[in-house]
């Protein structure tokens, strides 16, 4: 049975919780790359429902202590793992090329449709293009040959 005054897990409260909502916008604001307090709360005053005390709740329970103490939020190991829909994989993670190239064609195919995405919307650290994407390099002509004569 459980009790009014236990702690949901953060799964919970990220995607179950009445303030879902407020997690993964703080978890997209903050992102892999993280953000100052100050980045922080003027992105998510934009939001039409920012409330101030929900959103400071959501960075308690979303980022590093020591750095959030300091006025840097980056999002802990489990954060990182919970809002990986949201977020996507961080920089550092063999699938990260892979995962944002399909991702990416998810969001070109939506946005054709006349949909924008919500979440998940552009790679934290920019791709390198592919060789498909790659220009071809111009050839250097040749110089002629006079016929000796």
């Amino acid at each position: 049975m459980s009790k009014p005054w236990d702690e949901k897990p953060l799964w919970w409260k990220c995607y179950l919780g009445t303030h879902s909502k407020v997690y993964q916008h703080a978890g997209r604001i903050i992102g892999h790359l993280g953000c100052s307090g100050f980045a922080y709360y003027d992105a998510a005053k934009l939001l039409p429902f920012y409330d101030k005390l929900r959103f400071e709740n959501a960075v308690r329970d979303l980022c590093v202590y020591t750095k959030r103490e300091q006025g840097q939020y980056e999002l802990h190991a489990q954060a990182r793992k919970v809002l990986w829909i949201i977020v996507g994989p961080p920089p550092e993670h063999p699938e990260y090329v892979k995962w944002w190239t399909g991702r990416l064609t998810s969001v070109r195919l939506a946005r054709s449709e006349g949909t924008e995405p919500e979440f998940a919307v552009e790679p934290p650290v920019p791709l390198e293009p592919t060789k498909e994407e790659k220009p071809a390099p111009k050839k250097a002509k040749k110089p002629t040959r006079r016929k000796a004569g």
